[in-house]
């Protein structure tokens, strides 16, 4: 059987009817039959029906009869106000606030996203907040930071007393660690010099805070005799030897208040 190229197949006679009737293998087929017998073609089936140009639509199916929507019942007021006032939330957009916040000291402006400080959560247990930085020194010498990051504990927001402006007081006091930073070349301490930072950017200029931890949510409780207790986070090897009294019941070392440590969990 020749095989007859498409362009040669162009060129027969009928071809532009028979395209939309057969594939090219029948096409091949057809005109390698004598023209005397192609009508016969038709009766063994080689030829198909023409395709049909069009699909059949599905028919149409009604649409079930419409149901009133219930009424929307808004979600009470109470709970989306818990959830946006907690003071993990408040103190978290308040951290964002102040990292992304301009504060002039002495004529110059710091911003501490600008200057390469982030921030981040902690889980200390007696820090507040933190300031931290490493030191480098590059090929000549010079001292230069890096890893700045402003800390506040996340677990003291939820065990302890502090208020929201205490924890507004902390982070400033964290900030102006970080703006002593830049002027001095990485130091920071709680000199004058620190603390005439801090009160120029609205902190109280104090070096310690004065909220209580909850005792029952520490590791540890420390208990005296009379009844005193304190909150330990960790345990303390001095008073399993007794060589620990409790500081409110006697100045000095008495053995008649001896501290005990009870673990939590």
């Amino acid at each position: 059987m020749k095989i007859y190229t498409q362009f040669e197949l162009q060129q027969m006679q009928g071809y532009d009817v028979l395209k939309n009737i057969l594939n090219e293998a029948e096409l091949q087929f057809y005109f390698n039959t004598p023209i005397a017998e192609r009508g016969k073609l038709a009766d063994r089936t080689i030829i198909r029906k023409p395709r049909p140009t069009f699909k059949p639509q599905p028919t149409f199916k009604p649409q079930p009869t419409f149901k009133p929507q219930p009424t929307f019942k808004p979600q009470p007021t109470i709970i989306y106000t818990q959830k946006c006032t907690s003071l993990f939330s408040q103190v978290s957009e308040m951290a964002k606030e102040h990292m992304h916040n301009t504060f002039t000291y002495r004529g110059q402006s710091y911003n501490m996203w600008d200057l390469g400080w982030r921030f981040e959560w902690s889980n200390h247990k007696r820090s507040y907040g933190q300031c931290c930085r490493k030191i480098r020194r590059n090929v000549y010498g010079e001292r230069f930071m890096t890893n700045k990051i402003i800390k506040l504990s996340r677990w003291l927001i939820e065990n302890s007393d502090a208020t929201f402006n205490e924890w507004v007081d902390t982070m400033l006091h964290e900030i102006a660690h970080a703006i002593d930073c830049e002027r001095r070349n990485g130091k920071s301490d709680h000199s004058y010099i620190w603390q005439d930072v801090a009160l120029s950017i609205g902190c109280n200029g104090k070096r310690c805070g004065s909220a209580k931890v909850d005792i029952e949510s520490a590791k540890y409780t420390t208990m005296c005799p009379n009844g005193h207790k304190y909150a330990s986070h960790k345990r303390s090897k001095a008073i399993e030897l007794g060589r620990k009294s409790c500081g409110k019941c006697s100045s000095r070392f008495d053995k008649n208040y001896l501290l005990k440590q009870i673990q939590n969990y």
